[in-house]
């Protein structure tokens, strides 16, 4: 026996509300996704990491390709990023070495107790 017109009509009904319901939550968390990647997009430097060209040299090690950087990041807390220098090593560039000492500053020096005569007579000849 078929059920009553009124029961037909009260389940119809309620399924179509669960069905809008469930069709207005896959749509808000499709809607969220949308906007959390748009939003790391825009605020995350690099989402993949990248290393340089390498090359293994026995005496001194891992060289990598001078003038490129390297990215790390876990995609959640720490992005970073290091530049190689132009000996291939992760580090600052370096100094050209230092102009050789002028008279001036070969005088300014020297250690002061050179620049005080003595009062006790040298036996070897003094400095």
């Amino acid at each position: 026996m078929p059920a009553p017109a009124h029961k037909q009509t009260r389940l119809r009904r309620a399924l179509r509300l669960v069905g809008w319901n469930a069709l207005l939550c896959i749509a808000g968390a499709a809607l969220i996704a949308i906007a959390g990647e748009a939003w790391l997009r825009l605020t995350k430097p690099f989402m993949e990491t990248s290393l340089p060209p390498r090359i293994f040299v026995p005496k001194t090690g891992i060289l990598w390709k001078p003038d490129t950087e390297m990215r790390l990041t876990n995609r959640f807390d720490y992005w970073v990023v290091s530049r190689v220098n132009s000996l291939g090593f992760f580090d600052r560039e370096p100094l050209s070495p230092p102009p050789p000492p002028t008279n001036k500053t070969r005088q300014a020096a020297a250690s002061p107790s050179s620049a005080i005569p003595s009062s006790r007579g040298c036996k070897s000849p003094c400095p």
